[in-house]
């Protein structure tokens, strides 16, 4: 996988340093220039050529995170890829409009990101993806009713993200509490489903486990996507109970998910 990569940067640095695109059929699959409409018998300047990258989503991406890279923003990424939402999935190709050498510049730093701190991430385990994945979204705006990054409630953020691993849930906490099996407390694992309730037994808040006693959720106090301790006072006094989604193991069916 490495040898791919250092042959995609080599792309992108003969991008920058060469002709224009007079060697796009040189690049790698991974990093391919489309084709360029030019005005016959007229040689357009370079800003005018639309050219794009084609790229590879993979486990911690998003289009809010993929946007801030390349510099554009998620309505451009949405129109160069008929994207109806901004919702993505691990191994979906899009196109990124290169319309500037400082995105160049940007595919060999995500490059470079992949190299030292991938590590072949397509070989952990689906739910430790689907909690990378989370955490890029962290600081995205709590929305009511929310189920894209323009903004997410507690359910919506959960929905969104297990539909990237082509994982389906329901829409409401109270739906999500009645999937998968229940789990203990002192047997939680990463990627396991963590409810709350305010009043009575049905739960009106829910996050996902993502170790050491934290969970990931979209929190109305905070009005954002983050990060909290299980043992924090409200959570701790709130807590309804767990629910492990077992389609997020099928990668792991030689394993004991129950912890014994």
């Amino acid at each position: 996988m490495k040898s791919n990569l250092y042959t995609a940067i080599i792309a992108v640095l003969l991008f920058i340093t060469g002709s224009g695109y007079g060697f796009a059929q040189e690049l790698t699959p991974s990093l391919e220039p489309a084709p360029v409409n030019k005005v016959p018998n007229e040689q357009a300047p370079i800003q005018s050529e639309k050219t794009f990258l084609s790229y590879t989503v993979r486990p911690g991406d998003s289009l809010y995170r993929i946007a801030r890279i390349y510099d554009i923003t998620i309505a451009t990424l949405k129109k160069a890829n008929n994207l109806e939402n901004t919702i993505i999935r691990v191994g979906q190709q899009l196109h990124i409009p290169m319309i500037s050498d400082s995105m160049a510049t940007a595919a060999i730093a995500l490059m470079n990101d992949a190299i030292q701190g991938d590590n072949d991430s397509k070989d952990h385990p689906l739910r430790f993806q689907l909690v990378e994945t989370g955490k890029s979204l962290l600081g995205i705006r709590y929305r009511r009713g929310g189920v894209k990054e323009s903004g997410f409630d507690c359910s919506g953020l959960v929905k969104n993200l297990f539909s990237r691993f082509n994982i389906e849930l329901p829409r409401s906490s109270r739906q999500q509490y009645r999937l998968g099996q229940e789990v203990d407390r002192d047997k939680l694992e990463i990627g396991d489903l963590v409810f709350f309730s305010s009043s009575g037994k049905q739960p009106t808040h829910v996050g996902i486990y993502v170790g050491e006693n934290k969970f990931l959720h979209a929190a109305l106090k905070a009005q954002k996507v983050i990060i909290s301790d299980l043992n924090k006072t409200w959570y701790a006094v709130r807590y309804l109970g767990a629910r492990r989604i077992m389609d997020l193991w099928k990668d792991e069916q030689d394993s004991d998910p129950q912890g014994g």
